[in-house]
């Protein structure tokens, strides 16, 4: 059996082209809205994810923007997210995570439910997330889509993918919990592991389709994996597989670097595209009365 190794960065590259050349007809149509990234701290990490985001817009000829703040000024912060909510010229809006840890669990929920979710290409808020649980998402999160798409390329569609044992091993609201959720909502039958899990490897060997996205370095090694599967590795900074006996067992697999990471900064800017194109959109002040009418239907 012959690994097949995903080149995030070759396929991140096509995605690019593609935008490029939709963002160029839509410029024709007249001016394009910003897309604006708030940044709370100094994380290296976040800063690096950042970059890569400047990069791949300047590359398809976007407009983007970024706000700095300090841990200290929340309310600042939320001032902003609601200028921009309402101002024409901006488009999009993501809040890097991780925000600062010293922040309490409600002040970083609020924060990221302050953006309107029309303008929340990385589905952040608990309003995407919820039409997400539902199966009728606005948006996709990046790194979700990213994992679509790529499993897409690994040859699994909606039919074929029916069936098939999943195993997503991180249980975070980021990554692993939407990505459960989309998984179940394509017909696989899905387990949700992490690094506490006990007997890790009777749910990992199992697995047709395996996602780790814990950030614990070389969690996942070879005699977990089952012959055959697709392994995606969302590790970052360092990858969660060791990539040498993992890529022994599975007949598709993502490296880390230059496998999901690439992947999910082109799907970023293509939620944004969709968001400004207007595809499949339905604003949120139609869905709290669609909601509303449903409930007092009901009653």
């Amino acid at each position: 059996m012959k690994t097949v190794i995903f080149d995030g960065q070759k396929a991140g590259r096509k995605i690019g082209e593609k935008l490029k050349t939709k963002l160029e007809k839509l410029k024709k149509q007249g001016k394009i809205p910003s897309l604006v990234s708030i940044l709370v701290g100094d994380n290296l990490a976040s800063k690096i994810y950042l970059k890569k985001k400047k990069e791949f817009a300047a590359r398809i000829g976007l407009d983007f923007k970024t706000f700095y703040f300090q841990p200290n000024e929340i309310k600042k912060i939320k001032r902003t997210i609601g200028d921009l909510n309402c101002d024409q010229n901006v488009g999009g809006i993501m809040v890097q995570l991780p925000l600062p840890d010293d922040w309490l669990a409600k002040d970083k929920l609020t924060v990221l439910n302050l953006i309107s979710p029309e303008k929340d290409v990385d589905c952040l808020t608990a309003f995407n997330l919820g039409r997400l649980f539902l199966g009728q998402p606005l948006y996709l999160p990046a790194t979700v889509l990213a994992i679509k798409k790529i499993l897409q390329l690994a040859g699994l569609n909606k039919n074929n993918i029916l069936g098939k044992n999943a195993c997503v091993v991180g249980k975070s609201s980021l990554i692993g919990k939407p990505t459960a959720i989309l998984l179940t909502n394509m017909g696989a039958t899905v387990t949700v592991c992490h690094r506490q899990t006990k007997d890790l490897i009777g749910y990992t060997a199992k697995a047709d389709i395996l996602i780790s996205a814990t950030g614990q370095p070389n969690l996942i090694n070879g005699r977990m994996v089952k012959k055959g599967a697709i392994a995606i590795d969302v590790g970052s900074p360092k990858p969660d597989f060791d990539f040498k006996s993992v890529s022994k067992k599975a007949k598709f697999i993502t490296p880390v670097p230059s496998g999901v990471g690439p992947m999910t900064v082109a799907c970023l800017m293509e939620n944004f595209l969709q968001s400004i194109s207007g595809n499949s959109f339905l604003f949120a002040d139609q869905n709290i009365k669609l909601a509303g009418k449903a409930a007092k239907d009901e009653f």
